[in-house]
């Protein structure tokens, strides 16, 4: 009988059984399971009493704390009880304004030291934002983050760019993904980060300067993806303001505008380079680059998604980059 398994046997199964069935979730997601028991952690621990002491006893199997619309904060508490000193994946998307999510939140805040992934949707002048602020998350690997823009002028002594966040340490963050407004609002300490994607679609791009100063401090970056106008114009002397990205092996450039891949590919200098990917890119959007490329003498690679290229355009490509060996 299951009894008989070593309970932590029994754990691991379970551990094993939920990422199964989390993995099978993303592929086909099933938007009308809603039922109380929906979830694999609470169906496993209403199997039995011996079942429920060795769920309740896993700490893993509770480490999923969702605050948004709708939640009960009585899940939320118990999950949280249940995590014991398990690393957490928060996920906090417009959090509503109540007494029991402001106890929720003060008891997330004061074990930030447990968030290993975490999802942030807030508006600039919310509770969120305030609290992440000067938040340490030394166990943090993973953060995606979307700011809501205010509904509210810009004060005169306020700075909408470059706003940093996490400020008592990220020290083991490898991946971030800024979305929104959280390329002005919200930027996460990136020297430690591997995978950074920028999402930003509005009309407020990143001072070129600015620009550079993020990419700067972001050392370690192996894949880069860029989506939407991120960046306003280059300076004249574009090449003067470059900045080095020694282990990065990936460049990924979405755009509606296109004076966006060259602005990028002339700032950004990756001697490394393996995979270079432009969805959307036009036939004229990459003649200031090409007309100054630099060696890439590792790219292997070069994906054309959606774009449209002459066979002129795409012979001089292939004559400026030798080394590819597809497009």
């Amino acid at each position: 009988p299951v009894s008989s398994i070593p309970v932590e046997l029994h754990s691991a199964i379970l551990l094993i059984g939920q990422a199964f069935e989390r993995s099978f979730e993303r592929d086909e997601p099933d938007e009308e399971e809603t039922t109380e028991l929906s979830s694999f952690e609470l169906r496993v621990s209403h199997v039995s009493k011996h079942w429920r002491t060795v769920a309740l006893g896993t700490g893993q199997l509770w480490n999923d704390i969702a605050i948004q619309p709708g939640y009960s904060s009585e899940r939320a508490e118990a999950y949280f009880a249940r995590s014991k000193r398990c690393l957490l994946n928060v996920q906090l998307r417009d959090c509503p304004d109540t007494p029991s999510t402001r106890k929720m939140l003060d008891l997330l805040f004061q074990d930030s030291v447990r968030w290993r992934t975490c999802v942030i949707e807030a508006g600039l002048d919310s509770l969120t934002m305030t609290q992440i602020v000067s938040l340490a998350v030394p166990n943090l690997e993973e953060i995606e983050i979307n700011v809501q823009p205010p509904n509210r002028p810009r004060r005169s002594d306020e700075s909408w760019e470059g706003r940093p966040v996490l400020n008592g340490g990220s020290p083991r963050l490898k991946v971030a993904n800024l979305r929104g407004f959280a390329v002005h609002f919200a930027q996460p300490p990136l020297s430690s980060v591997t995978h950074l994607e920028l999402d930003y679609r509005g009309r407020l791009p990143l001072d070129y300067e600015k620009f550079r100063e993020m990419l700067t401090n972001t050392p370690s970056l192996v894949d880069f993806s860029i989506n939407g106008e991120i960046i306003d114009a280059l300076p004249h002397n574009s090449h003067s303001g470059s900045v080095v990205l020694p282990k990065l092996l990936r460049l990924c450039i979405s755009s509606l505008y296109g004076q966006v891949y060259s602005r990028i590919l002339l700032t950004v200098k990756a001697p490394h380079l393996q995979s270079l990917v432009l969805e959307g890119a036009q036939n004229s959007d990459l003649d200031p680059f090409l007309e100054a490329p630099y060696d890439l003498l590792h790219l292997r690679s070069f994906s054309l998604c959606g774009s449209a290229f002459a066979p002129s355009k795409l012979n001089k490509v292939y004559a400026s980059f030798p080394s590819l060996e597809e497009m």
